[in-house]
């Protein structure tokens, strides 16, 4: 709830993206609406995880609320699925209000593939964000510290992804900066599938194993995340 009560992820996560649609809409063509759609929901996924999941977290544990829920038997499971569940709806409730604001007005083109882009993408990016938050939340004792730190990864995870910024066309070997983030090799192979961009069959393999990586890598760094918590 606290999300709900903060004016300013109201404003990145509902009023700046739909912004962002209406200047992809109304300044660009139809193809670059679609390639913009998933930049779009990039910037709602981490909105809704990295800042408010990873500041709420830490100042739970400044409180010393975090230590009374790891007292109570699965309360901490409760905790932290509440914090996925709640701020995941109102995600996916934005998401769906820029597909249909895209679909309606744009005419955005909408076959199984995009579809399948939309149920997917959108939900696979909230969680990678949400496991960035945890651990962001997990390692910072301070709120002071958090604010800025949890920005600054929002950012730098906007540029370097390549999703908002396609720097991958200006200059071509940036790709292999780009996969090594989780939501760049994702981006990847959803262009891939939408037949949005060309890739190689090695620059495939690579945003591949760099997805299975992140995937593999990502519940070792919940628990050594909780774990340093309970610490």
């Amino acid at each position: 709830m606290r999300f709900i009560k903060t004016p300013i992820n109201w404003v990145f996560s509902l009023i700046f993206p739909i912004a962002l649609l209406l200047i992809f809409g109304f300044l660009l063509e139809r193809e670059s609406i679609e390639y913009g759609y998933m930049a779009i929901i990039l910037i709602v996924s981490l909105t809704c995880t990295i800042m408010p999941i990873s500041i709420n977290l830490c100042s739970d544990k400044v409180e010393k609320r975090i230590k009374h829920y790891f007292i109570i038997n699965k309360a901490m499971k409760k905790y932290i699925s509440a914090l996925y569940i709640v701020n995941l709806i109102i995600f996916e409730l934005v998401s769906l209000i820029i597909f249909l604001l895209s679909f309606i007005f744009f005419k955005i083109n909408v076959d199984y593939k995009v579809i399948l882009m939309f149920l997917t993408f959108p939900l696979i990016s909230y969680t990678f964000g949400f496991i960035i938050a945890i651990i962001l939340g997990s390692i910072i004792n301070s709120i002071n510290g958090i604010i800025p730190l949890s920005m600054l990864v929002f950012w730098t995870i906007i540029f370097i992804s390549g999703i908002t910024l396609p720097l991958q066309i200006m200059w071509k070997h940036y790709y292999y900066l780009e996969v090594l983030t989780p939501f760049g090799s994702l981006f990847m192979l959803y262009n891939k599938v939408i037949n949005s961009i060309s890739l190689s069959s090695i620059q495939i393999l690579f945003a591949i194993i760099s997805l299975c990586f992140w995937i593999i890598l990502s519940p070792i760094c919940i628990f050594l995340a909780l774990k340093s918590i309970k610490k």
